[in-house]
């Protein structure tokens, strides 16, 4: 009956350790996603745990009636050629299994902002308009659910490995990568959130 008593009292006693270690650690405040993001931003649309959003939307009758639908056949009725038709069938398949994906979770899955950063349009030549600029006012940060596989998820994220270039910009280290469409891509984690631009 000892025995049994002195085992329960240092598994108590472990217990209790414990759970003071767990509850008397400092709680690090969260940077808040806006905090980071210049004065000027004209923009924000912020979406806290993006994949639970976009399950529950799949799960809604809108979400249901999209997927339902035949979009070989409305892209004939409006005389989509089949090349293009293609092109779109594609890209959808690739945002699908993008969303459908393990790293997706991981770097979109807790808390996500798409920050809009001033530009120019000239409104009387909207056919000089460049995406390319567009591309470059565009900022997105992200809270991960695991800051420390970034990296291995940003890699499996694209068909071909990534060649990752290292810049030292004051005490930020920022990461360099081409996408396929020849467009660099900057990112950074500090403080938990990674800022991508």
């Amino acid at each position: 009956m000892k025995k049994y008593f002195l085992v329960f009292f240092v598994a108590a006693v472990v217990a209790a350790g414990a759970a003071s270690y767990y509850f008397a650690r400092p709680v690090v405040p969260q940077v808040a996603i806006e905090s980071v993001l210049p004065a000027e931003t004209v923009g924000l649309v912020k979406v806290c745990e993006l994949t639970k959003q976009i399950e529950q939307w799949k799960a809604e009758r809108l979400g249901q009636a999209l997927a339902g639908m035949d979009l070989p056949a409305i892209m004939d009725l409006l005389g989509v050629s089949p090349k293009n038709q293609l092109e779109i069938m594609r890209f959808k398949d690739r945002v699908r299994d993008t969303v459908n994906s393990t790293w997706f979770d991981v770097l979109f899955g807790e808390e996500i902002a798409l920050a809009i950063q001033p530009f120019t349009i000239d409104v009387s030549y909207p056919e000089n308009f460049d995406e390319k600029q567009l591309l470059d006012a565009v900022v997105i940060v992200g809270r991960p659910k695991q800051p420390a596989r970034v990296l291995e998820s940003l890699n499996t994220m694209f068909a071909r490995p990534l060649n990752f270039q290292t810049h030292t910009y004051k005490q930020w280290e920022i990461e360099q990568f081409v996408l396929e469409e020849n467009q660099s891509m900057y990112y950074a984690l500090t403080d938990g959130l990674i800022r991508a631009s």
